[in-house]
């Protein structure tokens, strides 16, 4: 029984991890999609005066913008 609950304490603790790097790698894509992607975007807003296409791209993308 205690071989048991060893075994399950370390697969829920490799579980965890897996968990917690696949957040860090989501925060990584959705900055880098800001910084590379969205951010040309909201300039060309800005400058232009159109609205819309960074919001759009956001709601798309599934990120927050």
């Amino acid at each position: 029984m205690g071989e048991t609950n060893i075994v399950l304490s370390a697969m829920h603790k490799r579980q965890s991890n897996i968990f917690s790097l696949c957040h860090v790698a989501q925060f990584v894509w959705r900055c880098y999609l800001h910084v590379f992607l969205l951010a040309p975007l909201l300039v060309y807003n800005a400058t232009t005066g159109v609205t819309g296409y960074y919001a759009q791209c956001c709601y798309t993308l599934g990120i927050g913008s």
